[in-house]
Formats: C-alpha cells, sequence, structure tokens
C-alpha cells in the first residue's frame, strides 16, 4: 500500500489516476455523476423546432435542475456534509448581486421582460448550488468530466471540420463559415463553447501517460484547427490567454517541484499541438479565400486579430454599443434600466448605428451589460464576483501542497480567463451552454475553497447544516416556476418560429385566426425584441380589421415604446383606411426615430408622394443619407424625384451627382443609360410629356390608396405616351401582382426584363414570388437571380420557399 502511495507521488503530475473511474460505481456516486452527465448534455439539446436553440436548453436545464435538486434534498443529503458556505465571501457577493438584480425589474420599462431574463439567472443560481453539492467530495470528478468533455470536443470539432471541409470550393467562404453553427445558434457561441473545453483537455494531457498525451494533443489540434477555421475573434484571444496562463502556471509548478523536464514535456505537446493547428488552418483558410478571388470580411487567424478595432467608427463596431452604454450608466448610476431591460432604452441610442427595424438587444459586454441594467452597485457587484473567484485561485495554487489541487486551480483560473474574456466581447450570460461552464467554474472554486485536500472542511454542525439544508429548500423552490417560465418561453418560441418568416414574406399566409390564440402570457416580446401584440396587430392589418388592430397597439405602447413598430404600423393602418395626414403624422414619428430603416424610409416617401410633397421627399433624403449614403438611397431618391415630376434634365444632374459618389454603381449607370435612351427615343411634344406625368401621377395616388385596379388604366396610358420609361410598365405588373393575379402580372415583369434590363433584382424578384405563387419552381431561379444582383428579400424569401 504504502509503494502505491509512493509511485503515485513520483507521477510529476500527482493527478488523480484513471483508475479512478471505478469510484465512479461505489455507493453514492453514481446518481451525482449521471445528475452532472446530464447538466453536461444541455449544448446538444436541439432547438426543438424554435429556430432558437437556447430556449429548449434553458427549458431542459430548468428541469434538471429540480431533479438534482430533489436528489440532494432526498437521496444525497448533501447538506449533512456541514460545508460552511455562508463565510465564503464570493457566494455573499453573489447572492446579493442575484437579489439586487430582481429588486431592479421594479424600475424596468418591461418588467415581464425583466422577469423572463431574471428566471434564467435564477436557473444559473440553482445550476451553481447543485453542482457544488454534486461535487464536493468527489475530486474524481474532475478527471471524469474532463475526460467526458474531451470526448465531446473531439466529436464536434471533428462535426465542424467535416461541415467546412465537405462545402470547401463549392460555397463562398464568408457563407460557409457563418453557416459553422453546429448546434450553437451561431458561429461564435460554437468557438466559445470549444474553447472553454480547451483547459480540461490540457488537464488530461498533463495526468495522463505517455500514450494519452499523444492522444489528448491530436484531440487539442483538431479542436484548434476547428476554433481558428471558426474565426471568432474574442475565441482567439481566450485560447492564447488559457494557453500562456497554463505555461506559466507550468513553469511554477515545475519549478517549485523542481520537475523543469516534465513540465517542459507537457508544455510542448500542447504548444505543438497548437502551433500545427494555427499553420494548418492558416494554410487552409488563405488558400480557399486565393482560390475564390473574393473579399471576405474573415481570414486565417493573424489577419483577423488585425480587424480588431476599437475606433467608434462603423456600424458593427463593438465600442459603439459600450460607448452607448456608458453614456446611459452616467446618467443612471444608480437604478440602471432593470435587469433585461437594456435591448429597450439602448435602442435611442442606435438611431445612428443599427439598420432596419433592429435591435443589438446586448452592448457585447456583460460587465457593462449589467452595470447598465443594475447602476454601479450591480456592476461593481457583478465584477467583483469574477475577481474574489480569481483570488480564491490563485491562493489555492500559490498555497496548496498537493499538486493536484495546484493543477485543478490552475485549470479553473484557465476557464475563469476563457469565460471572462468572452464576457468582455459577448454576452455569455444568456447562453445555457456558457452557463454551464460558469457554474462548474463557481462549484469547483468552492469546492477547492472549501476543502482541504480531498475531505471537506467540517464545522459544527446544527445552524450551519439547517442553513445548508434550507438553502437546497429554496433551490428547490426557485426550480419550479423556472422551469414554468422556461416553458412558457419554448412555448413562445414555437408560435414565434412560425410567424417570423412569414412575417418577412411579401404575400404572408398566416392569418389573425391562425395564431390568435398560440402565444402564451409570457413573454410579451419575441426573439428580436419585438412586442408579441404588435405582430399580432400585423395580421389583424391583413385581415383588415383595423380599430383591433389600433385598440392593440395603443393598449401595448409601453412594452417595446423605443422601437417605432407602434408608429410604423399605425402609419399603414392610417393609409389603409384613407386618413393620409394621421398617416404623416406618425410615418414621420418612426422614420426620425429610426432614420436608418429603408421601410420607414418608403412609408414616409410614399405619404409625401401621395402630398405631392417634394420639399417632404427632400428632408427624408437628407436626414436618411447622414446615416446610411449608399447607392440605394440616391437609387430610390432618384425615383421618387422622378415621380413627382422633375425634369429630365434636373433628373440627370442628380444621376451624375450620385455617380460622383459611386461611380461604378450597376443601378445608376443603367439610369443613366435609361435616361439618355429615353430623351432619345421619346422625344415628345411637351403637351405629351405633361398628360404622361398627370396619368403616371394619378395612377401612382390610386396605387398609394391600395386601389391597384383603378390605378391600371392610368399607367397603361402613362405606358403608351412615353414607351421609353420602364416604370409605369413595372407598376402594371406591381398591380396585378398586389391583388394576387400573378398570371397577369407576370407578362409585364417580363417585358422590363426582355426590354429593360434593370439590374437592381427587383422585377426579378416579383417574377419569382409570383411563380412560386402558381406553384412554378422556376420561381427559384429568378429569385436566384435577384440575390445576385443585391437586391436584399430575395436571398430571403429563396431560403424559406427553396430549400
Amino acid at each position: 500500500m504504502a509503494q502505491k502511495k509512493k509511485k503515485q507521488s513520483e507521477n510529476p503530475q500527482g493527478a488523480t489516476s484513471l483508475t479512478g473511474a471505478s469510484e465512479l460505481f461505489q455507493k453514492g456516486n453514481l446518481v451525482p455523476a449521471a445528475l452532472i452527465f446530464l447538466y453536461s448534455l444541455v449544448e446538444f439539446i436541439p432547438s426543438g423546432g424554435t429556430g432558437e436553440v437556447m430556449g429548449s436548453q434553458w427549458f431542459y436545464v430548468s428541469i434538471i435542475n429540480i431533479i438534482a435538486a430533489l436528489y440532494i434534498l432526498i437521496g444525497e443529503k448533501g447538506y449533512n456534509s456541514r460545508i460552511h458556505l455562508w463565510r465564503n465571501a464570493t457566494i455573499i457577493c453573489y447572492l446579493i448581486f442575484v437579489l439586487l438584480a430582481g429588486l431592479s425589474i421594479f424600475f424596468a420599462i418591461n418588467k415581464i421582460e425583466g422577469f423572463v431574463t431574471y428566471s434564467r439567472l435564477l436557473v444559473t443560481v440553482v445550476m451553481v448550488f447543485n453542482l457544488f453539492f454534486l461535487l464536493q467530495a468527489r475530486p474524481v470528478f474532475f478527471k471524469l468530466l474532463a475526460i467526458l468533455l474531451s470526448v465531446y470536443l473531439l466529436l464536434q470539432s471533428i462535426n465542424t471540420l467535416g461541415s467546412f471541409f465537405n462545402k470547401l470550393g463549392d460555397t463562398d467562404i464568408s457563407k460557409l463559415i457563418l453557416g459553422l453553427t453546429g448546434n450553437a445558434g451561431n458561429k461564435n457561441i460554437l468557438a466559445v463553447s470549444f474553447v472553454l473545453k480547451v483547459p480540461f483537455v490540457i488537464y488530461c494531457i498533463y495526468s495522463s501517460r505517455i500514450s494519452g498525451r499523444f492522444l489528448y494533443s491530436i484531440i487539442l489540434a483538431v479542436a484548434a484547427t476547428a476554433i481558428f477555421i471558426l474565426n471568432a475573434r474574442s475565441s482567439y484571444i481566450g485560447l492564447s490567454l488559457a494557453i500562456l496562463l497554463f505555461l506559466i502556471g507550468m513553469f511554477i509548478i515545475s519549478k517549485r517541484e523542481k520537475k523543469i523536464k516534465a513540465g517542459l514535456t507537457t508544455s510542448g505537446f500542447i504548444v505543438v499541438a497548437v502551433a500545427i493547428a494555427l499553420l494548418f488552418s492558416q494554410y487552409v483558410v488563405r488558400k480557399a479565400i486565393e482560390d475564390q478571388e473574393s473579399t471576405t470580411a474573415y481570414g486565417a487567424v493573424f489577419q483577423r486579430l488585425n480587424t480588431i478595432s476599437f475606433s467608434s467608427e462603423g456600424s458593427s463596431s463593438r465600442v459603439q454599443m459600450w460607448l452607448s452604454a456608458i453614456d446611459y450608466i452616467k446618467k443612471h448610476p444608480l437604478t440602471g434600466s432593470g435587469f433585461g431591460n437594456w435591448k429597450l432604452v439602448s435602442i435611442p441610442y442606435e438611431k445612428t448605428y443599427v439598420d432596419e427595424i433592429r435591435i443589438s438587444k446586448h452592448t457585447h459586454n456583460d460587465f457593462i451589460e449589467i452595470t447598465a441594467e443594475l447602476g454601479f452597485p450591480g456592476g461593481i457587484l457583478y465584477l467583483l464576483v469574477f475577481i474574489l473567484l480569481g483570488i480564491s485561485l490563485l491562493k489555492i495554487f500559490f498555497s496548496a501542497i498537493e499538486t493536484n489541487r495546484r493543477i485543478t486551480a490552475l485549470i479553473c483560473l484557465m476557464l475563469l480567463v476563457v469565460y471572462a474574456t468572452d464576457a468582455s466581447f459577448n454576452f455569455p450570460m444568456e447562453r445555457p451552454v456558457t452557463q454551464f461552464f460558469f457554474s462548474l467554474l463557481f462549484s469547483f472554486t468552492l469546492v477547492l475553497s472549501l476543502s482541504s485536500g480531498s475531505r471537506v472542511i467540517e464545522v459544527q454542525a446544527g445552524k450551519t447544516m439547517n442553513k445548508n439544508r434550507m438553502l437546497i429548500i429554496v433551490l428547490l423552490f426557485l426550480s419550479v416556476p423556472t422551469a414554468y417560465i422556461s416553458h412558457l418561453n419554448y412555448r413562445s418560441l414555437l408560435a414565434q418560429s412560425r410567424v417570423n418568416d412569414d412575417i418577412q414574406s411579401p404575400a404572408p399566409v398566416t392569418r389573425w385566426a391562425d395564431i390568435k390564440n398560440t402565444f402564451p402570457s409570457i413573454p410579451n416580446l419575441n426573439s428580436y425584441g419585438f412586442p408579441i401584440s404588435h405582430i399580432k396587430a400585423f395580421y389583424l392589418v391583413i385581415d383588415k380589421k383595423y380599430d383591433a388592430a389600433l385598440s392593440l397597439l395603443d393598449k401595448n405602447a409601453n412594452v417595446n415604446p423605443y422601437l417605432t413598430l407602434t408608429e410604423y404600423l399605425k402609419a399603414k393602418i392610417y393609409m389603409e383606411t384613407n386618413r393620409p395626414d394621421s398617416a404623416l403624422l406618425y410615418a414621420t414619428k418612426a422614420f426620425y426615430a429610426k432614420p436608418r430603416a429603408r421601410s420607414h424610409y418608403e412609408m414616409l416617401n410614399s405619404l409625401y408622394l401621395l402630398k405631392k410633397d417634394s420639399a417632404g421627399v427632400d428632408r427624408a433624403f437628407k436626414e436618411y443619407i447622414k446615416y446610411r449614403n449608399e447607392p440605394w438611397a440616391w437609387d430610390r431618391y432618384i425615383e421618387f424625384k422622378a415621380m413627382l415630376k422633375s425634369s429630365d434634365p434636373a433628373i440627370g444632374r442628380l444621376i451624375d451627382s450620385a455617380l460622383v459618389l459611386f461611380p461604378t454603381d450597376q443601378d445608376l449607370l443603367a439610369k443613366k443609360a435609361s435616361v439618355k435612351a429615353g430623351q432619345q427615343s421619346t422625344n415628345v411634344p411637351d403637351a405629351v410629356e405633361t398628360e404622361y406625368q398627370k396619368n403616371f401621377a394619378t395612377g401612382f395616388e390610386l396605387f398609394s390608396k391600395q386601389k391597384y385596379v383603378e390605378a391600371i388604366p392610368y399607367f397603361n396610358k402613362a405606358s403608351s405616351l412615353k414607351p421609353g420609361d420602364y416604370l409605369a410598365v413595372e407598376n402594371i405588373g406591381l398591380c396585378y401582382y398586389s391583388v394576387s393575379d400573378y398570371q397577369h402580372a407576370i407578362p409585364y415583369f417580363d417585358k422590363v426584363l426582355q426590354s429593360y434590363n434593370p439590374t437592381d433584382g427587383k422585377t426579378e424578384f416579383l417574377k419569382g414570388i409570383s411563380l412560386l405563387n402558381l406553384g412554378n419552381k422556376d420561381g427559384c431561379l429568378f429569385l436566384q437571380r435577384s440575390a445576385a444582383k443585391g437586391f436584399q428579400q430575395a436571398g430571403e424569401q429563396a431560403r424559406i420557399y427553396c430549400k
């Protein structure tokens, strides 16, 4: 027996032996191991038809929380270990933060959204303590969990690389990389889930014999290759910091124990594995970009790192989001916006840098976002949790007598660095996958802090034991309502998946009766931040139930008051009910609140055209190009001015001005050629030109009032008077299209395509949708052509209808 101990102490790592797996089957270990295994499966839980995988995953974790808490209370009796949790500064700090987050909801604009978001935080809190009680006094579980997560990482990495190489050469490199989402929802979440497993693989390299080291080094090389190809910059930083931290820690351990050679050997395995992955991925990505001869936002590792910018310029810069949140914090230093409500109060800031009716939802920095939601007290407490975790782990690393405790603390420090890095650039608090690793980090740190070696520090029974028992009862009490809320959210996501694509379609097929009772009572926002009530109002408008839609909008105006969806839908309702003054009022409010939204810009200009307000069109254009000075804006402005009877020379000057800014834009070049051809082929008397303008304006006015059939004769007359202009012809097709008479619409779209060859892709799009509505799959070809010309909606519709 003494010899065995001696042999183990000679192991340079001092780690738990693989033979410790037999402890899994000892009495009292099997069920806790099974529960930890179930927790670890969270990232493999599919979306369940919701289109947003985190809905089903939060629901799954909340159910496991109930099962685990019941077991701990009844079967495990973990509170009998007499662990003195209530003297731990990290726990106290964390629980005060959680309490403050709950209290902040009372100050929130949307209390229901705050409550829904808070329930996710509570799910994480329960998971932290459940994992702690399951892991305490079971040191072998760390090694077994490391092996399990290494296997997960290998399988996921092979799957990611397989998807990449299978499509390499056939798919645009940008689309290919963006499509590498696995079951995570997007590539960034997938990448960080990989990096969070890397410390466990490194632990396996450290604690294994030579054959095992080669095996785990291969896993590390494969995983690092997948991480480098995923092109997630925060993951590059997290991986680099984690490996650097391990190398420093390994050097300290080796020097203290005077086993430099063993430390260098371990470090060598890791450095070589990552270096091979780096060189291979650099070669593959560079070659793919060169072969495609296309520009891409992605690149090899060092190219991608060079794109990290801390300039506030650029619509996608995280710095803009951070500065917005910091400004809000300065104005609300104590209360913040309320937990889960940053997505609402951020909207006015996003006026200058977020396109369309979209919201960024997060600041891409959990520390800043928490401070914006809870004020300085909450933000400091949240940051303090990470600082205290780090201090605890550093104290264990430098003071532990046993090598295995020291190396376990080092692995947890790596995990902390990876998570904190991601929290500084993304929003891991929202995702159950990353919260599982946060819970592991927290629980392992508690286990190390509250134990000495493999034995739990025992304190006097009585009050401590009762407090721990009470804690478990509270955890169980919290688990039930959070599971119910997670279930409601999952049901809502199912309903959202039914309408999300339909709302974007030019010809929605869902009706009010189909979705009337589909959504549960909570949440009241969808996954994009749109009020559920407004989605219902959208379908009421389709069914021309205008009074009911207005009532719903008025009743729920404060669900997300800054989004301007209320104003946009009201403008639409008033347009369709022939109340142009009211429509103009709300369209103006909507546009100036979100002037980067094309839909707002189009609606406002259609009302200006109806009122023949050329000055209004000019004002809207100047406001729009302050934020989005792009070819599309000039193209539409030129069309609007043409509809308002601007002379051909004036239109020509506008086109020339636009071409100075965008000399290679094909739409503007086509317009210039069209104006020139029109001037040459339609040298008509002024009286004919006047008659043309009169008929076109009358037709457009009727079209704006949705009197499509009545508008057709006027566009027909305008077309016969001035054959060199294709707008009248296209508008005839649009009239038939708008009343779902696709059979008659298609010949007019064909005429435009054959005679005028427009380059904006709009006509191909309209013909494609028309064909699809007639059951003709050739429509997919026209959607593809439209998408190739850059028409925004074509790609979205092709993905929906041409799978």
